[in-house]
């Protein structure tokens, strides 16, 4: 039996939303700041660009994970948080640790393992939604306005939270992290355009792991 995948909820994705989430990829791409999951091979990498440009462009997350499940391209090795990014420092704490496979464990002679389904699927939805998060406040941008408005797009999403208030000079001046709360899409952009692995101690929407995403303000 073949379990179907569901993808997130992304409120505002539509066709407008599309081009400025390929916008966003096109200049990473360009200025050589792709953003590659530490666990995808040397094969994961290389098929990596085309299934992220085709899930941006037509498809979700949930397909975007059913690309990324075929052998050959992830890393199989014994794995913390450190190795395994943001995503899973989010959602699993410090110290979970899980079984996945050396990429020579068949010429070992050991069966190889299956990647965690819900390793690959945390992997796929904290991509999109950082790509589709950055392409809503580019929209938002664009069209001249400034706030975009945060939702909660996973069941245990933390919204207690907070993050700096925008140009605020009290670096103790925070804002909480709440559905329905409108964010500086100016602001948010620029920190979802950073690696997805630098610490910057602040919890955002469309950030890896957060379980938040924005839409286009009511």
């Amino acid at each position: 039996m073949v379990t179907r995948r569901i993808g997130n909820a992304y409120d505002s994705l539509d066709e407008e939303t599309r081009r400025w989430m390929l916008v966003e990829l096109d200049e990473d791409e360009q200025g050589g700041a792709l953003y590659y999951p530490p666990l995808l091979t040397d094969r994961g990498r290389e098929e990596y660009r085309w299934l992220l440009r085709e899930a941006l462009k037509h498809h979700d997350d949930a397909w975007l994970a059913h690309g990324l499940d075929k052998p050959g391209m992830l890393r199989i090795e014994l794995a913390d948080s450190e190795t395994m990014g943001m995503s899973q420092r989010g959602r699993r704490g410090p110290r979970w640790r899980t079984r996945i496979e050396q990429p020579n464990a068949e010429a070992m002679g050991t069966g190889p393992a299956e990647v965690p389904m819900s390793v690959i699927d945390d992997m796929a939805a904290d991509e999109f939604n950082r790509y589709y998060s950055r392409g809503v406040c580019r929209r938002v941008l664009e069209s001249g306005l400034g706030q975009v408005e945060i939702y909660k797009i996973e069941a245990g999403a933390n919204l207690h939270l907070s993050y700096p208030v925008p140009g605020s000079e009290n670096a103790d001046h925070a804002r909480e992290v709440e559905a329905g709360r409108d964010i500086d899409a100016d602001y948010l952009l620029g920190k979802l355009r950073r690696n997805p692995e630098e610490e910057t101690g602040e919890a955002l929407p469309g950030a890896p792991g957060s379980g938040l995403s924005v839409r286009l303000p009511a």
